[in-house]
């Protein structure tokens, strides 16, 4: 009879093993680092669901969450392998589903079916760093190249200005060293032999365009031709175009090119060129980062509570 009553103790903890139930002390630092993210104490999150994973690697929701973190983070590798964890060990769970279709950018990604309220989950919304399209990140060295000129613009070297603006900019957002060359990927001395390094160039061009129309304060009684009450306004009308190519240097190959077109009309009349060349700038920049960088996200995912 001792016997028996011995083992009884035994097939318990043998059951709670095969049935694959999380103790409480799971359950607790899961939770514990949903409330560290609710927070921002990010780190806090990864060291308790990291422990959970070394003592129980099954845990989908440990994995789910530590994809999330790593997303926050700007660690897009780490994140994908664990969201395959976690669609692994929970393929039914509409949440990881969801949370994964989010960050592979599926365009037909739905949102996650399933009743909150009684699935032990919660909803945040997470700042996630951009990821450049062109892997930015693998280049030591920007070198950028003047510009070339369209056409002429009287009393401004419209390439030279526009280089030094870009190369001054791209040292506030890119790691590496920023460098400028006068001299284009084509020609025979270009940086085209530089290791670790990517080559900007292309043409920039600026028109100016007086612009006038007809203003009539009111419609004289005698009919709608009386066309001395009707005077000329004017304003200046200025087009930006701006064409880039994006070269690694030590292979010469091409990784991006992109095209854009800024529009500003000025009340003044006598607006200079160099005035709205400095007024397009910051767009010109935001488009240019935002190309090669990539942008900054704010989305929603879901971490599970057990």
């Amino acid at each position: 009879m001792a016997r028996k009553s011995a083992l009884v103790p035994a097939l318990i903890l043998m059951a709670v093993g095969l049935c694959g139930c999380r103790s409480p002390a799971g359950r607790g630092d899961i939770r514990l680092g949903v409330s560290a993210s609710q927070n921002d104490l990010w780190d806090e999150a990864i060291a308790r669901w990291i422990k959970v994973l070394a003592e129980d690697g099954s845990s989908a929701a440990a994995h789910n969450n530590l994809a999330v973190a790593y997303e926050k983070k700007g660690l897009r590798e780490e994140a994908r392998k664990e969201y395959e964890s976690a669609l692994r060990l929970g393929p039914a769970d509409p949440f990881v589903d969801d949370n994964f279709k989010r960050f592979m950018r599926s365009p037909e990604a739905p949102a996650a079916e399933g009743a909150p309220g009684r699935h032990p989950v919660q909803r945040i919304t997470i700042d996630i760093p951009p990821t450049s399209p062109v892997g930015i990140e693998r280049y030591r060295e920007f070198v950028v190249t003047e510009f070339a000129e369209a056409a002429p613009v009287p009393d401004l070297n419209l390439g030279r200005t526009f280089s030094e603006y870009l190369e001054t900019e791209l040292r506030r957002v890119f790691k590496g060293t920023v460098s400028r060359s006068d001299l284009a990927p084509s020609q025979k001395d270009a940086p085209g032999g530089l290791k670790d390094a990517v080559v900007l160039a292309g043409t920039v061009g600026l028109v100016r365009e007086p612009q006038k129309a007809l203003r009539q304060p009111g419609i004289p009684a005698d009919g709608p031709f009386n066309l001395e009450n009707r005077v000329f306004a004017e304003r200046t009308r200025f087009v930006l175009t701006f064409g880039y190519l994006l070269v690694d240097a030590a292979t010469g190959r091409s990784i991006q090119k992109g095209d854009f077109k800024e529009t500003r009309i000025f009340p003044d009349v006598q607006q200079t060129s160099e005035f709205a060349l400095f007024d397009f700038l910051p767009a010109v920049k935001a488009k240019l980062v935002a190309a090669i960088f990539g942008k900054r996200s704010v989305e929603e995912r879901y971490l599970l509570l057990r």
